[in-house]
């Protein structure tokens, strides 16, 4: 009974877990009671050490991943840069500079700056390119996606006021950039 218990000067947690392992509720701790209880600590232990070791996986396993996708990206992009043009190039194993690809070719259109730009183009803007490409006598580039498209007879206005620049271009001309910075 719990008068023994206590009388047996056992601490208050081997008290408490005697107890509780009366199941029904008489007052009276069997040997089968004992033997229950014991069991189900047992098991429950056993499931504590089940989910340490399950969490301890799931963070080793965490970890290396983490660690691989850091060293994936650190080896993809040593070898990287941008350069005067604002292109994203990376350097083969010979040295040599090659763009990297930021965008679907699909639908892409480039020509060289002259007052044949319009006429080479007008067909292509009338398509809706998804990426538009000009190259300047000083060597300079120019490439971005065309939010705005408005196309005449004799003129268009190609734009992205996202990253603030207007192409207009007009039959036998030149064409005009005119560069806002980002809106």
């Amino acid at each position: 009974s719990r008068k023994d218990l206590v009388a047996a000067g056992l601490d208050s947690e081997t008290l408490h877990e005697i107890l509780h392992a009366d199941h029904d509720r008489d007052g009276k701790v069997t040997y089968d009671d004992l033997l229950t209880h014991l069991q189900s600590l047992v098991s429950t232990r056993r499931q504590y050490r089940r989910a340490a070791r399950f969490l301890g996986l799931l963070v080793l396993f965490l970890i290396i991943i983490i660690t691989a996708i850091v060293v994936g990206t650190a080896l993809t992009l040593k070898d990287t840069t941008v350069d005067g043009n604002g292109i994203f190039v990376t350097y083969n194993v010979l040295g040599e500079r090659e763009p990297i690809a930021t965008a679907s070719v699909e639908n892409a259109f480039g020509v060289v700056s002259n007052e044949e730009s319009f006429d080479n183009l007008k067909p292509l803007l009338q398509e809706g390119p998804t990426r538009l490409a000009l190259q300047f006598d000083d060597e300079s580039f120019l490439q971005f996606e065309p939010r705005f498209i408005q196309v005449f007879d004799g003129s268009a206005t190609v734009s992205n006021s996202e990253v603030g620049v207007t192409l207009r271009l007009r039959a036998g001309a030149v064409p005009n950039v005119e560069l806002s910075g980002a809106q």
